[in-house]
């Protein structure tokens, strides 16, 4: 990895040790989350703070960092493995998944998946490119030196893809909703996890179907909003610790009536 003048050790190149349990191979800029929930949930578990695992749609907001070049072809097919992992706040490389422009591109991590994406919110997990590289998508991504936010959570994004049916949103961050849909699909959004949690969901691609998004807690019986294949539209709600309150929707049609709301991934589609 060229630091460019990054020194190790220094204070925007900063490391901790980590274990990893997984199966596949860690690469240099590989995302990492703690493995928060591992051992018995009713005692404390000081691995909690030192074993990760992949991103996924439930540990966005117990984002660790990025695998260190030191820790590149480490495997955990033999059992666990140990390496370093570059903390949040470093200047660093890591794996992204979107073309980038030095001083301009944002990019933050993405559910179930190690590299960075489009832009989510500011925080733990994103971070702004200072190198530019062409051409990296997510068939090809690539290495990006970025450097990385400190400060809360950025609750990670996540891409949507699907032939229709349930949807499983991710109750964190940004979801993008960017693929041909050959039916109509719901989602539930679960309820936040504090006072001030902000949600976005934004249409990024030509769907052809319209998406449900059912608010499990909403503050008024109107709590579902349908996204109808304009690019752009997008809807930011913000949960008060006891509902979602919508504080902004462009474009987005919100319902007049309430359906029945079904649970994430049962099979059963609310009565829209």
């Amino acid at each position: 990895m060229e630091t460019h003048g990054v020194q190790f050790n220094n204070s925007l190149y900063k490391l901790v040790r980590a274990r990893y349990e997984g199966t596949e191979t860690l690469k240099e800029g590989y995302a990492m989350c703690y493995d928060v929930t591992r051992g018995t949930v009713t005692a404390p578990d000081g691995e909690r703070a030192f074993v990760v695992e992949k991103p996924s749609l439930t540990n966005m907001n117990n984002f660790a960092g990025w695998v260190a070049e030191s820790g590149e072809g480490k495997s955990g097919a033999n059992g666990p493995v140990h390496f370093d992992l570059v903390l949040p706040g470093s200047v660093c490389n890591v794996w992204a998944a979107v073309p980038a422009v030095i001083d301009a591109t944002r990019m933050t991590v993405c559910a179930g998946q190690w590299y960075m994406y489009h832009a989510g919110f500011a925080g733990k997990g994103s971070g702004k490119a200072v190198e530019t590289v062409a051409g990296l998508t997510q068939a090809v991504p690539g290495l990006v030196q970025m450097f990385t936010d400190e400060g809360p959570m950025s609750g990670g994004v996540q891409t949507l893809v699907s032939v229709g049916g349930n949807l499983e949103i991710m109750h964190s961050g940004v979801t993008y909703l960017e693929t041909t849909l050959a039916g109509d699909a719901w989602g539930d959004v679960p309820d936040g996890l504090f006072p001030g949690q902000l949600k976005l969901i934004q249409n990024r691609g030509a769907i052809t179907n319209d998406v449900h998004v059912i608010y499990t807690t909403y503050c008024d019986a109107d709590n579902w909003v349908t996204f109808n294949g304009v690019a752009g539209d997008a809807q930011l709600t913000i949960w008060t610790g006891v509902c979602w309150c919508p504080m902004c929707t462009e474009g987005a049609d919100e319902a007049s009536t309430s359906p029945v709301i079904s649970p994430v991934l049962s099979g059963d589609n609310p009565q829209v």
